[in-house]
Order: structure tokens, then sequence, then C-alpha cells
């Protein structure tokens, strides 16, 4: 045991400890089984080990040796735990897991042996990660792994939440993924089976690997999950989206609502095959909950031309509510300098109020049955980039609801100023009983073009929408057209005169010149006729107003990019 503990140090810099009984069979095979077996970790870790193992057996062949070849027949690991940890600044390192060899060990030369591996055996193994500020950041927990035939590709297992940690081997630092690519392995495929629990939840990842191939990772992967609850697998990700429901930004995105930082499609890893997801509730960072959610993603990775490498999800599917989401899209040339995007989708039979009561507002809108289809099409490698080249169309239609005056009363002070133009009266009632929303949006090189194609009826008001969005620019230009239903009003409607102009994240209200002019005309012709003319326009426009959500939307199925059926 001193001989292969000095080896250990030599080779990695960590001191290997086995305080418990060892075994040793040498026929058939050199069997060994060790207990209470650690790997110490460097002495600016947090913990002492690196690895604690409660038993850990491996075997390899005789005839091989003689070959300079180690061939093991399996590894076995019990009830181990793996504490990784990130180095503090300044000590030159990325982390714990780098192995540096002794400063006078003797490093033999790579080709002194070729290593091979049949089978690995892993049962509840812990695998604990700290940050440079010491806490455990990320945590998963493999309660049974069992890989067969190239030992290298086993290590693809740890790249479930290592794959941005470098390893060393030999005083080398490389990647999981270089290492993995190293050797004379052969592109036998590799059978997983992984029982594993991640943060509290459980998991099973079945399928088959191979990591060998001459360009890139083959996968076909099925991943299998009672229940997944983002808000404890990535903490951080709720963290970020509370920093922006309160606005903070910084840097030269401050004013802008979507971004020039690019979002680094070309950094994604390059594999060709396809995984499957089947999750039965997936609880998101907002705290929406997803039920019987199912997709495929296929990849293909050509390593001659980036610019046809792609990346397919079809079909997405999930329940929302009582309601059901079908969503397909396609990203082309992944790693190429300008992306093309393509997603459409399609969601009926959800209400607004179903959302709202996940998201915690369960008093403020309740109704509403939703129905949701797009298909989109874009280029670009930021989101401002992808904004400003999106094109296609997408539409809403919301049936009957009754919203709370809360939900618009905390909406911000510019919404509040604009409902108040729009319905003066809008003070007088706590809640709002709305008949129907409908919006059409046709979408061409960022510019949205709204043609009195959205529209709201309330019990008290219609209101129609008229002008343009440029995603681009992040400029918008809209004409509000509000008409009371409760009779007649003094003809000087206030509500005609509003316009909204500026940018996505600085709207400011303005003047509809337009309706300025023609309500100026229909004062003036009320002096010279005392007041009959007012009368005779508000009456006349009590009788021919049309419903605002009547002859606007567009049949489902091509908006939805043929998902739905027409109805």
């Amino acid at each position: 045991m001193q001989i292969a503990a000095g080896q250990v140090k030599s080779a990695t810099g960590r001191d290997l400890q086995v305080r418990g009984p060892i075994s040793v069979t040498v026929f058939p095979r050199i069997s060994i089984t060790a207990e209470q077996v650690t790997l110490s970790n460097p002495m600016w870790a947090t913990d002492s080990e690196m690895l604690s193992a409660g038993r850990v057996a491996f075997s390899l062949r005789w005839a091989p040796l003689f070959h300079q070849r180690i061939e093991i027949d399996d590894v076995s690991v019990e009830r181990a735990v793996l504490s990784l940890q990130a180095a503090p600044a300044g000590h030159g390192t990325a982390g714990s897991w780098v192995l540096n060899a002794a400063p006078d060990a003797a490093i033999a030369s790579d080709d002194s042996f070729v290593f091979d591996l049949n089978r690995m055996h892993l049962s509840q193994v812990q695998v604990n990660y700290r940050d440079q500020t010491q806490a455990i950041s990320q945590s998963l927990t493999i309660n049974q792994l069992d890989i067969r035939e190239s030992g290298r590709q086993s290590l693809l297992e740890g790249a479930l939440v290592l794959n941005a940690l470098p390893i060393g081997v030999k005083g080398k630092t490389t990647s999981l993924t270089r290492l993995m690519a190293a050797g004379d392995a052969s592109p036998e495929l590799l059978d997983v089976d992984l029982n594993l629990t991640l943060a509290g939840q459980p998991a099973l990842v079945q399928g088959t690997l191979n990591v060998a191939s001459a360009h890139s990772p083959t996968v076909s992967l099925k991943i299998q999950s009672q229940a997944m609850d983002l808000r404890q697998l990535i903490p951080a990700m709720s963290a970020v989206q509370d920093r922006g429901a309160h606005g903070v930004s910084s840097g030269s995105n401050a004013q802008r609502l979507f971004s020039d930082t690019p979002i680094g499609m070309d950094q994604w890893p390059s594999w060709q095959g396809h995984v499957s997801l089947d999750i039965g509730s997936l609880t998101l960072p907002d705290g929406l909950t997803l039920k019987q959610l199912s997709t495929t993603v296929v990849a293909d990775t050509d390593s001659q031309l980036v610019s046809q490498d792609s990346l397919t999800i079809t079909p997405l599917s999930f329940q929302l509510g009582e309601g059901r989401v079908t969503a397909s899209g396609t990203v082309s040339g992944v790693h190429g300098a300008q992306p093309a995007i393509q997603v459409r989708g399609y969601a009926t039979g959800f209400t607004l109020g179903h959302l709202m009561a996940q998201l915690g507002e369960s008093r403020q809108l309740s109704g509403g049955p939703t129905v949701v289809a797009f298909h989109l099409n874009s280029r670009g490698v930021t989101p401002h980039g992808i904004a400003a080249n999106l094109s296609g169309e997408a539409q809403v239609s919301v049936g009957p609801a009754v919203v709370s005056s809360a939900l618009f009363n905390n909406s911000g002070d510019f919404l509040v100023s604009v409902l108040n133009a729009i319905n003066p009266l809008r003070k007088s009632t706590d809640q709002n009983n709305v008949q129907c929303m409908v919006a059409y949006l046709p979408i061409q090189n960022g510019l949205v073009r709204i043609n009195q194609s959205v529209g709201m009826r309330s019990d008290r008001l219609d209101v129609t929408l008229d002008g343009r969005l440029n995603l681009g620019a992040e400029t918008l230009a809209l004409k509000i057209y509000p008409q009371q239903r409760s009779g007649l009003t003094t003809g000087v409607n206030p509500a005609g005169l509003v316009q909204i102009n500026g940018t996505l994240m600085n709207p400011s209200m303005g003047i509809n010149k337009t309706g300025v002019v023609k309500q100026a005309a229909g004062v003036g012709l009320a002096i010279v006729t005392g007041g009959v003319s007012l009368i005779a326009q508000n009456a006349a426009s009590v009788v021919t107003r049309s419903n605002p959500c009547d002859n606007v939307l567009r049949p489902w199925s091509q908006v939805a990019g043929g998902l739905a059926i027409n109805h």
C-alpha cells in the first residue's frame, strides 16, 4: 500500500490513505478491495479530503500487463463523497480538481501504458462543488451508475455538473472533453444507466454514448424525472430574475430592452444525436409549473462546415393548467457567425387567471381563457440582433376575465397615467369586467405594424390600438382609440388625444394630432348649433360602433405554422 500511495503522491501531489482493511486475490484476475479510502485536497481547500470512499474495488487482467496495457475489468466505488472547490485568487490554479505532480516526480511517457476500462459501477456517490466564497453552490448525488466499455468515456458523467471544470493528469491540465478523446479509444458505444439525485431531486438517465467519435460525441439519451424545480437546481436564476424585476442594469445596456451581449451559442458543445426529456412536473424560476413536459433535442454537427451545424427541438409539449402548449424550433449554423433561428408554437385551453395564481397573484385576475400562436424566424448572436432581424407573426386571444384595479395600480406610474387618460372613470370601480382582448402582430425585419389589430372590450370601454413598434431601434409610436360604451359623453373625449411615443424602456405620452383636429372641428360646429352636433355625433357613435375584437384574428393554423387546428 505504501508503494501505491507513493505513486499517487508522485503523480498527483496528493496523499492517498486507506484506513480500512484491504483484500487482494490474484486468480483468475488481480482483484483489490479497499475500505475507507481517502485522497487529500490542497491545503487551502475547506474540505481536507477531495475524495473519501467507503469501499473501492477493481480487478484487472494478467495478460495485457505483459504488453504494457492496463485492462481493468471493472471498478466499483461505493458510499463516496467528492469535494471540489474553486481556488481563491492568487493560488495559480483553477481549483482543487487540478492534480499536480510532485516537483521531483519523474513523469512517465504518455505511451508507457495504454489504459482501458470495461465497466464502472458507482453507488451512492455525492459530488459537492464549492465556489470561491467557500459555499457549496452545486451538489449531485449519483444513486447508481453503470457504464460499460472504454473507461475514459466514464468521465463524461461528471460533465453533468462539472463540464466547465478542468482536471489535471500527471502535472498537465486538460479539459474533460479532451481527456475523454485522448489515447487510442475505439469508437465503441457506451451503455449508460444513471440514477442520480441533483439538489434533492431524482432523475434517471439511460442510453448510449460514443465520445471517442472521430469528430463530435454521439449521444442517444433519455432523461426522466417525476419532478424538477429549477429554483432549487439553479438558485442563481431566481436571483437574476429578482434583479431584473427591480430594474437593475448596468453598462451600455442600461437603457436597452434587448442586450448586445452575445448569447454564446458558439460556446455550446458540439455533439451529434438526440436527447429526449420526459419530466412529470417542471417548476420554472418564477414559480410557474409545467406538467407532463416532453421533447426531443436533435443535434447534427458538421465538423467541416460549422454553418451547417443544427439544433432542433421537436416537438416540445407540456400541460399549462388545463391547457396544452405545443412548440418546435431549429437553430441552424449554431457555431457560425449568424445562426438562423426558427420557432413556432400553439397554446390553448389555459387561463390567465391560472397563470396569475401560480405566480402568487391569485386575487389580481380570474378567468381569461387564452389562445396563443406564433411562428417567427431571425438571425443573430445577441438578443438585440435577433430582435432587429425578427420576422413572422404572433397572435393572442383572451376571453372573459375579471381584472382587479389593483393590478393596474401596481403596474407603474406611466401605465397608470395612460389608463387614467383613456378612461377617466377607471377609479370608480374596484374591478373591470373584460369581455375580450385580441392582438395580431405581423413582424418584418424587427418592425411590428399594428393596423387596428390590437383591441379590447370591457363592460365600459372599447379600445383599439394603431401604430408600430421597431424592435431594432427599440422605439414605438402607438395611437390609442378608446370609446365609452356606457352612453353619451361630453363630446370632447380626452382619450382620443392619447399617443404613446419614445423607446420601449422609456415610453412617453404625446398628443394624437389627428384626434385633436377631428374633435376641434366637432367643437367648432357645436358652438354654432348650440351643442346639437355633439349629441348627434355621440348618438351615432354608440349605434355604429363595432366590437374591437371582431375581424382581427387570422386562422390559428396559419399563425402557428401548421401546429394548430383551425377553430
